[in-house]
């Protein structure tokens, strides 16, 4: 039997990339009854909500943030947020970031999802 002060170290070594998701949106356009984010799904979607993510931008863009990152887009339904490509297209430009995973339910149609074969989001990754 082993003692939480026996643990030394964790992880993998020499892998220094920080994961974590960001909630883009909290609409969705289905009422699942076992969906975790079925509570949140009652909010207006308003002029500040569009256009909060540049702050976001911003910061993980920052130069004293400059440690390689993967990122999660979550909601909701991220694929409903009105900024998306602009969202998926300036974290795909931030030199640090090495992954953007965008988590969808797959509702939209594939003409929807075919805008992102542009090399300037060479970085995002459609996952259902």
């Amino acid at each position: 039997m082993h003692n939480i002060d026996d643990v030394t170290a964790a992880g993998t070594k020499g892998y220094d990339v920080i994961a974590f998701s960001w909630d883009i949106i909290d609409i969705c356009q289905y009422k699942c009854s076992y969906c975790a984010a079925v509570d949140f799904n009652k909010h207006l979607f308003d002029k500040n909500d569009r256009v909060a993510y540049k702050n976001v931008l911003k910061r993980l863009n920052m130069n004293n943030f400059k440690y390689p990152f993967q990122i999660e887009l979550i909601g909701g339904e991220p694929t409903l947020h009105p900024e998306l490509p602009a969202i998926l297209e300036g974290l795909s430009s931030i030199d640090h970031c090495i992954r953007v995973e965008l988590i969808t339910n797959l509702a939209k149609p594939e003409s929807f999802f075919a805008q992102f074969n542009d090399p300037k989001y060479r970085k995002v990754v459609v996952s259902p």
